[in-house]
């Protein structure tokens, strides 16, 4: 038996610790319990977590930063994910292809116009706003270039796309119900569907040609449409004469 075992041999390790350093004043056992509860309660840094929604968006939005610099054929996966700063993984994790993103982008686009309907639901009225100024909005936001040039390119992709064909054709589609639905407030209730559809359409057709020619069009040319453009505006939302 060695001189450690003879001294200390029957004491409990704790206290052989306690009389080997009397003067510490150390629980050397407490000490390690508390160090290693100290590191247990340190949680890594982890980064903000992005909401689901937060993440589509800010991937959407690299996508037409993609196709205004690039086109549609060009903005690959690839470069999306590079625009947006993330992985391809993470972008196939949140959209299975382009066509994907590009029904996410059109999506977005429609919100708006079925926000404008709902505000004119929500404000009552029969009356249409037919002045000058709300007009003018009207025209400029459809001159925006951003906006008409992601249109032409999603146009373009869908001429050779069948998948973007069938994702426009259901845009036009939900266009023409809330367009129809807005002009329901003005028409009498017996209008016959297929007049309502026909004035939805044009009205679709007016939207989208405003948005083409915003592309080229100088400031200029706003001032001398807006006479011709409101006329119309007018006839699209006005009842037709009764016989």
């Amino acid at each position: 038996m060695n001189a450690y075992s003879q001294k200390y041999g029957s004491m409990s390790r704790h206290a052989a610790c306690q009389a080997i350093y009397p003067s510490k004043g150390v629980n050397f056992f407490a000490v390690r319990e508390t160090s290693l509860d100290s590191v247990n309660s340190v949680q890594p840094l982890k980064k903000p977590r992005v909401s689901r929604e937060a993440r589509e968006a800010e991937i959407r939005e690299a996508a037409i930063r993609c196709v205004l610099r690039a086109g549609f054929h060009a903005s690959t996966m690839d470069a999306i994910a590079r625009e947006a700063g993330l992985s391809v993984g993470i972008i196939y994790r949140y959209f299975a292809n382009k066509e994907a993103i590009i029904e996410a982008i059109v999506i977005h686009d429609l919100e708006e116009l079925r926000l404008k309907v709902a505000g004119l639901d929500a404000a009552g009225g029969e009356k249409l706003d037919r002045s000058p100024d709300n007009l003018r909005g009207f025209v400029e936001r459809q001159h925006d270039r951003a906006r008409g040039g992601l249109r032409l390119e999603i146009y373009a992709e869908a001429a050779r796309n069948p998948k973007v064909a069938a994702i426009v054709r259901r845009t036009a589609e939900i266009e023409r119900d809330l367009i129809t639905h807005l002009l329901l407030r003005y028409l009498p209730g017996d209008t016959p569907p297929a007049e309502l559809a026909g004035r939805a359409d044009v009205m679709r057709i007016v939207a989208d040609g405003l948005l083409i020619n915003g592309l080229y069009a100088n400031a200029g040319t706003i001032t001398d449409t807006l006479p011709h453009l409101f006329d119309a505006m007018t006839q699209i939302f006005s009842p037709r004469p009764r016989a």
